[in-house]
């Protein structure tokens, strides 16, 4: 007989929706995913956007079900579905995934879970490297553990998540690492036309072919720090440098008129990009950058990294460390927060065409192994390390 895994979350996220299609297909897995609302399906204001916002090509290609009540749910935010329950209690799983633990929805999913005996893997990109206040820590010690004791398995997302989960009384056998899951069918197809693509992106946006690219995505809002890749673009004028500002937000006039200089050698503010349409950005960019202040693993940097581009982030974003997605030497480079000398000369670096060429090659060995084990590898292990196969048998 097959596992049963239930999956419980918010709505339809784009880059979680194709691992629970490989997830699917898995032998031995019945799979179910539990939506609680419909956000996302169709356009919804998204405030740091500053706009509507509707996915597009998010497909549900595996058994799913919308909670009753989904559509009227208009936030993901502190987000509770009554019918979980129920829903839960005529699938029968052996397993529940969960996000978290700070949502009623997921709250209810430990609960359901733990008076039951099913047995609980937790997702979630929580990290230490946010600076956090002393009453806020403490607060917070005796709460976490609390919850994290009622976890049976983590599908961890990086060393310092792992360092969370592990500060607050997990161990490490529970830790299966399994990476944030990305859309690889779609970015190994454009893969394959990395060079056409790139080529026609940069006539497109009028970049000379010999600039270096760098990219960074995000809502341009205080805490991702565009302000920085602007300076940079400014420190780095007439050196062969193009950086591109994918995102849109509040921020975004007075970051037009600090650049000066806008379009190629400059800055090029690309406004909201669909995820679809952002995989030709991502062909077009010779480095991904991600500055930061406060971002916990950022999926931008799992997608640039997956597309050949080394990495440069800074020391405050959960994605580095030495078996994550940015290997610090190896396929990139970490700077201090705010610190523009510190990317200039990350940035040159990576002029050198020897040390380029190292750095693109590891990002995607890295970037292939970690999505290997985020479509199914750490999620298998996680059931064979909790005998649930045995069990069903």
């Amino acid at each position: 007989m097959s596992v049963r895994v239930a999956v419980v979350i918010s709505h339809p996220i784009q880059h979680f929706c194709p691992q629970y299609a490989s997830w699917s297909k898995l032998p031995g897995i019945d799979l179910k995913v539990f939506f609680a609302a419909r956000i996302g399906m169709e356009a919804y204001f998204d405030p740091d956007f500053g706009q509507d916002v509707q996915w597009k090509g998010l497909d549900l290609d595996f058994e799913h079900a919308f909670l009753p009540g989904a559509e009227d749910r208009t936030t993901s935010t502190m987000i509770e579905a009554e019918g979980l329950d129920g829903a839960l209690d005529a699938f029968a799983p052996d397993m529940v995934v969960i996000y978290g633990y700070t949502v009623p929805l997921q709250q209810r999913a430990i609960r359901w879970a733990s008076a039951r005996g099913v047995k609980i893997a937790m997702i979630s990109d929580a990290e230490l490297r946010t600076p956090r206040p002393v009453w806020k820590r403490l607060a917070k010690e005796v709460l976490i553990r609390r919850w994290i004791a009622k976890i049976d398995v983590f599908l961890t997302v990086g060393d310092g998540n792992e360092a969370y989960y592990r500060a607050y009384g997990a161990r490490d056998r529970q830790f299966f690492r399994s990476g944030f899951p990305i859309d690889t069918a779609k970015l190994d197809a454009a893969f394959m036309e990395k060079p056409a693509r790139r080529e026609r992106l940069r006539a497109e946006l009028g970049i000379p072919q010999e600039h270096l690219v760098l990219m960074s995505v995000g809502k341009l809002i205080p805490r991702k720090r565009p302000a920085d890749m602007v300076d940079l673009a400014r420190r780095m004028g007439g050196q062969g440098v193009t950086v591109i500002l994918a995102g849109s937000g509040p921020e975004e006039a007075a970051l037009k008129k600090r650049a000066g200089s806008q379009g190629p050698g400059g800055v090029i503010f690309a406004g909201f990009v669909q995820p679809v349409e952002l995989i030709d950005f991502y062909m077009a960019t010779d480095v991904y950058m991600h500055p930061a202040e406060v971002d916990r693993h950022p999926l931008s940097v799992t997608e640039g990294t997956y597309c050949g581009a080394p990495a440069i982030v800074s020391e405050r974003i959960g994605s580095y460390g030495p078996s994550d997605d940015l290997q610090p030497g190896v396929n990139g480079f970490v700077h201090d927060l705010g610190d523009i000398d510190a990317m200039s000369a990350a940035v040159t670096r990576l002029k050198d065409q020897d040390l380029y060429r190292r750095m693109s090659e590891a990002s995607v060995r890295i970037s292939r192994a970690t999505q290997v084990r985020a479509h199914g590898g750490a999620l298998q292990a996680a059931i064979l390390s909790l005998g649930l196969e045995e069990r069903r048998a």
